[in-house]
């Protein structure tokens, strides 16, 4: 989750094809929005096709293996998407994870904040911004029993933090003032010594 945090503020691109070489592992377009589905093992390949109804696609002897599978990847999406297009997402997801398909219907950031596991890590965290309010940021990944981690503040702003920086690295105020009106260093927006 934190590792992915710009993906919540910004647009989602993902490649819909997946990678080469593996099949199928790639986002598919289910009933009501989409699903990624990590099938591309053969293993996971038999338990996908019997999980959708599609035993004979399992035993099917062209399709045994991923190399196979990946040669007759065109043919073997035109069987697959209309049945996973069929099915609601998260029914999907349900129906894989049951029998051990690694899978996840994709979520907007909200439903993604909303999951009772991020709940449950603490994952979903609410900074007061002086100009935005209130603002929900990923937390902080790690636990460390004597030394708790938290968010204290939200990001600052550029030059937010200039002077106090420089002071821990030593420099007095006019050393600091001197750098500023240089222009090495500036300071907020909108403080008496940033520039805009």
């Amino acid at each position: 989750m934190t590792a992915q945090a710009q993906s919540y503020l910004q647009p989602l691109e993902a490649e819909i094809t997946g990678p080469p070489g593996i099949f199928p592992y790639r986002m598919f377009a289910a009933a009501d929005g989409p699903i990624f589905i990590a099938a591309g093992t053969d293993k996971f390949w038999k338990l996908f096709c019997e999980a959708i109804g599609r035993d004979d696609l399992a035993g099917d002897p062209r399709y045994a293996t991923n190399p196979q599978r990946v040669t007759q990847a065109r043919e073997l999406s035109a069987e697959i998407d209309p049945i996973v297009a069929s099915r609601p997402a998260h029914e999907l997801e349900a129906d894989l994870v049951a029998v051990g398909v690694p899978c996840a219907a994709v979520r907007s950031a909200d439903e993604f904040f909303d999951d009772p596991q991020v709940e449950a890590m603490a994952m979903s965290q609410v900074v007061r911004h002086p100009q935005l309010g209130n603002l929900r940021m990923a937390g902080v990944p790690w636990r460390f029993s004597r030394s708790p981690a938290s968010i204290r503040r939200p990001a600052p702003a550029l030059g937010e933090h200039t002077d106090e920086v420089l002071a821990e690295l030593g420099y007095d105020s006019e050393r600091i003032a001197a750098l500023r009106t240089s222009g090495a260093v500036r300071g907020a927006e909108g403080d008496a010594g940033g520039r805009s």
